[in-house]
C-alpha cells in the first residue's frame, strides 16, 4: 500500500502539471461572457411570433485577482488586478414565426459600449480607463422547445467577434481581440401561481 501511494501521488502530480501546461489565461483575467450577464429572466422561452425584440441592459462588474495570481495583460505578465466594468448592451433578437414539432427559432445580435478602469497591484502598471465599443456577438439561430406551458428549453451557441477596441499596449481593453463560440442552455420554469 505504501510503495503503490509512493508512486501514485507523484504520478497524480505530473499529470495535473501536464493537464495545466496547455491551459491560457484570457487577456486582463476578465473572461467572457462578465460573471453575471448569462442570468437572464425567462431566456429559455422563445416566442412562436415573427417579432423584433429590442432590449437595453446594463451590467456593472467589479473584482480582483490576488497579487498571488498572475495573468497577462498589456504585453506583460502581472500579478494582481483590480477591475471595473460598466458593460451597456443593446440587443436585438428576432423571432421567427416559425414552429416546427413544437420548436421555436430566433436570431439576434449584440452592441455593447463598455467602460473599464484597471489597475495591477503595487502599481507595476499604469492604471488605465476608457469608453470603447466592445466585441459583437450574435447568435445565428437559437432553437426554443415547450415542454409545458409553464416549462421552457432554450440551445444556442453564442459567438463573439473581435470588432472591439483592442490595444495590446492597453490595461483597459474593451475587446478581447479573439472570437469566442459560448453553447448555451437556458431553462425557464413559470410559477403561474406567483405571476
Amino acid at each position: 500500500m505504501i510503495e503503490r501511494d509512493r508512486i501514485a501521488k507523484p504520478l497524480a502530480a505530473l499529470m495535473l502539471s501536464i493537464a495545466s501546461a496547455g491551459a491560457l489565461a484570457t487577456e486582463g483575467g476578465v473572461g467572457r461572457p462578465i460573471t453575471g450577464q448569462q442570468v437572464t429572466p425567462y431566456g429559455g422561452i422563445i416566442p412562436p411570433t415573427d417579432d423584433w425584440i429590442i432590449t437595453l441592459a446594463t451590467i456593472y462588474y467589479q473584482g480582483s485577482l490576488g497579487a498571488s495570481k498572475t495573468i497577462p495583460v498589456a504585453g506583460t505578465i502581472t500579478a494582481g488586478l483590480n477591475y471595473q466594468v460598466m458593460y451597456t448592451i443593446v440587443n436585438a433578437v428576432h423571432t421567427w414565426g416559425i414552429t416546427e414539432a413544437g420548436w421555436n427559432f430566433a436570431s439576434s445580435f449584440g452592441v455593447p459600449l463598455q467602460y473599464t478602469n484597471a489597475s495591477s497591484f503595487h502599481g507595476l502598471l499604469p492604471s488605465d480607463h476608457g469608453t470603447q465599443f466592445a466585441d459583437l456577438f450574435f447568435t445565428p439561430i437559437a432553437a426554443g422547445y415547450h415542454f409545458t406551458k409553464t416549462d421552457h428549453i432554450a440551445l444556442s451557441v453564442q459567438i463573439y467577434a473581435p470588432t472591439g477596441a483592442y490595444n495590446p499596449d492597453r490595461l483597459a481593453n474593451a475587446g478581447q481581440n479573439t472570437w469566442t463560440f459560448t453553447p448555451t442552455v437556458a431553462y425557464t420554469k413559470l410559477l403561474p401561481a406567483e405571476n
